[in-house]
């Protein structure tokens, strides 16, 4: 069996970049994939990853497939959409594997469809009455023709629900996990004291407030600041304390980073799998973060929680978590543990691949 996976990744500098630039798709598969890398079961099953440039396979057992636009004097480039419909054909695929806001292709073979969160859609990035933008056509259609669609949390699936209007049998959840190495001690590559900050496509918009709550009452903040994730290509170059930028950095790394930092910021607004705030509580460290997409799903009562858009509520859970008892601190930690036993890559990698298989043998 053929499987074929394409997940767009946006270039620094392109103006579509906002959304795909930190590789969060990539990250999810490479984790849950090469959890599952060894099982016989799924030993006659071969992946392919579709790239357009600057996007190579996550996993060095799924092999890396370019799709370069061809141009000729007497035509322009092809759409990325009928360049990936020649690839497929090409390759002779049983099964594709796309990001949801992919064109619907012409394919003849069952497609799956795959979305971290309800960015695609418009989700708001702040408390807001607004809702949604109505659901394009061309993804309408796409899920229509989709024989199913991932999703990482019960968050997402319900929002699939609700709003692609489509049956409760298309959507399969697929729970990301988190590796056991956050669990285990591990030195920091900065010197404490510091507080981390998460950088993403779900916390870039929280930029804002967490700067204007530090000038208005930097005496609750941590005398410097760790910044961990790829560059937003909006990012600002001044921050309003001392900062030590790491763009990306081994998993170790990362888990000694949470564990000896003072407080972990991650102000997300709809994060559809909270893969950060799983390791943030493997790790046991002292959580701010918001309720916004699967993170209450995924992290209960553990983390403090506060609004992201909102100063006054950044600074009093900040207050709050700095008179915390070292006792209840224990308890949450013990609590963390509790919730993340059964989170797993391995698990998570199965149903994707079960999915995968289903889906030929369906069609």
């Amino acid at each position: 069996m053929k499987v074929g996976i394409y997940m767009p990744f946006g270039e620094r500098g392109k103006s579509a970049s906002s959304l795909f630039y930190d590789g969060l798709e990539k990250e999810y598969f490479r984790r849950a994939l090469g959890a599952v890398h060894a099982q016989k079961a799924y030993s006659d099953m071969e992946l392919l990853w579709f790239d357009e440039g600057g996007n190579p396979s996550p996993c060095a057992f799924v092999r890396t497939t370019a799709i370069e636009p061809v141009r000729s004097s007497l035509s322009l480039f092809k759409s990325s959409s009928r360049l990936l419909e020649k690839v497929v054909q090409d390759e002779g695929l049983d099964v594709l594997l796309t990001h949801i806001s992919t064109p619907l292709l012409r394919l003849s073979i069952p497609q799956i469809l795959f979305t971290a969160d309800m960015l695609f859609h418009g989700e708001t990035r702040s408390v807001s009455n607004t809702p949604p933008p109505p659901l394009s056509s061309k993804i309408k259609r796409a899920c229509m023709s989709a024989q199913s669609i991932l999703c990482p949390s019960e968050y997402v699936h319900r929002s699939c629900l609700s709003r692609l209007e489509m049956g409760l049998e298309k959507a399969i959840v697929a729970k990301a996990g988190v590796d056991k190495i956050f669990s285990e001690p591990s030195p920091s590559l900065i010197d404490p004291p510091y507080g981390l900050f998460i950088l993403n496509r779900y916390t870039f918009p929280a930029l804002p407030t967490f700067f204007n709550a530090i000038q208005k009452n930097t005496s609750l903040f941590p005398q410097n600041l760790v910044v961990l994730g790829p560059v937003h290509p909006e990012e600002p170059s001044n921050w309003p304390l001392p900062v030590v930028r790491i763009e990306n950095c081994p998993d170790k790394e990362v888990a000694g980073l949470m564990q000896n930092a003072e407080m972990c910021f991650y102000l997300a607004h709809g994060d559809g799998s909270g893969i950060p705030v799983l390791q943030a509580l493997s790790s046991g460290a002292l959580l701010i973060t918001t309720r916004s997409g699967a993170i209450n799903e995924v992290a209960g009562s553990v983390p403090f929680y506060c609004e992201a858009d909102n100063i006054t509520s950044l600074l009093n859970i900040l207050r709050r978590a700095k008179n915390e008892k070292a006792s209840d601190l224990r308890k949450r930690k013990q609590t963390a543990q509790n919730l993340i036993h059964d989170c797993s890559w391995e698990r998570c990698g199965t149903k994707i691949l079960s999915t995968l298989k289903r889906s030929q043998l369906n069609s």
